[in-house]
């Protein structure tokens, strides 16, 4: 199963997978980084230096996009006219569309590859696109269509969304810095936070997106989609979350967008 983290800069994705990862390791339950398996299904043994994991994780990740071509040959192009629109230099453009392709090219890997009772867990990955494509800290914003986005992006299996107050991706963003906020001034870092959050609830509120979604709010409760809670293999996923995030819960589940808790026997 693939799982992917999608939220905005500074919302604490990468400390939530590390999370984890620790609590399935100590419960006994199979879960990898999307990296680590990759390269585990590519080099059969771990590799430690950084550069090393980046060029196999690229290597690998692009032979399966080409692989995949006709499946997805509309999202690529829909990629490619969309970041040569963008008003960014060329070298950006092509680093950027190396990491979209290369979030297809893992999805491929772990949709091929991983077993039925394998976890897999994706920090940005074929949803979080979103936010590389859409996302600026400019004045003025090109058009986007999420909708059409997500009718052409492949899904994981779980999409965890990690939610926080604006104020504290602010504040968060404006200490770490951001490459894509060159200024790093408050307003173009609110200005790139808005529209990060504003472009995730309403890829959130996408049906097929919906379905497959967790919501982690700031205050810690856990909205779960209706189609989600009658996915079996979603149980241990649940309990990592809420063992790793914290999540409030005398029946701290809720239904995504519906404001009562769930009832027992629903």
């Amino acid at each position: 199963m693939q799982i992917e983290l999608i939220g905005c800069t500074s919302a604490g994705k990468s400390t939530l997978a590390k999370k984890m990862l620790t609590v399935a390791r100590q419960s006994g339950i199979d879960l990898q980084f999307g990296d680590d398996f990759v390269i585990q299904q590519i080099i059969k043994r771990e590799i430690h230096n950084r550069i090393l994991r980046v060029f196999v994780v690229d290597i690998a990740s692009f032979s399966y996009c080409l692989l995949s071509w006709r499946q997805h040959y509309k999202y690529y192009f829909y990629a490619f006219q969309t970041i040569y629109n963008l008003q960014i230099k060329l070298l950006k453009k092509l680093n950027l569309a190396r990491n979209i392709f290369k979030k297809i090219g893992i999805y491929e890997i772990i949709r091929r590859r991983a077993s039925h009772n394998q976890n897999v867990l994706v920090d940005e990955g074929t949803l979080h696109a979103a936010h590389n494509l859409f996302v600026s800290a400019a004045e003025i914003q090109n058009t986007y269509d999420i909708s059409q986005f997500t009718r052409l992006t492949p899904f994981p299996d779980i999409t965890v969304y990690l939610r926080q107050d604006k104020s504290a991706l602010i504040y968060r963003t404006i200490k770490r810095r951001h490459k894509r906020i060159p200024d790093n001034s408050r307003r173009s870092v609110e200005r790139f936070v808005n529209r990060a959050v504003a472009i995730f609830d309403e890829l959130a509120q996408q049906p097929e997106v919906n379905k497959r979604l967790i919501t982690i709010q700031a205050a810690g409760d856990l909205e779960i989609s209706i189609e989600n809670q009658k996915n079996p293999q979603i149980t241990p996923i649940l309990d990592i979350l809420q063992s790793s995030s914290n999540t409030s819960s005398s029946n701290g589940m809720y239904y995504t967008g519906i404001p009562k808790p769930v009832e027992k026997g629903v």
